[in-house]
């Protein structure tokens, strides 16, 4: 299904995050922590040396985690933001 409206973006990736979220938080505190998220962009295939940099990209609170409410923003932002800049378009890797 197409991902390109808010309606399926919140139909289907929404519940993804949640049912992904204490998967990847496996210290179960409800936030991710720096080497959480080195795990879950490491998946993704992107290389172990970026991962910090990403992170304070998408730490947009400056507050060290990753909650999941800031995770669900920068999902939408990769996904409808025309801003090169945004946040989100690092989660799955720096844009070249």
């Amino acid at each position: 299904r197409n991902l390109s409206t808010k309606e399926t973006y919140e139909e289907f990736v929404l519940p993804f995050i949640d049912q992904v979220f204490p998967v990847i938080d496996t210290n179960q505190d409800g936030v991710l922590q720096p080497a959480e998220f080195a795990h879950l962009y490491e998946g993704f295939r992107n290389p172990k040396d970026q991962a910090s940099k990403v992170f304070a990209k998408l730490d947009t609170n400056g507050d060290g985690s990753l909650s999941k409410e800031e995770i669900y923003q920068h999902f939408y932002d990769f996904h409808f933001s025309e801003d090169r800049n945004a946040a989100g378009n690092a989660f799955f890797g720096e844009l070249s």
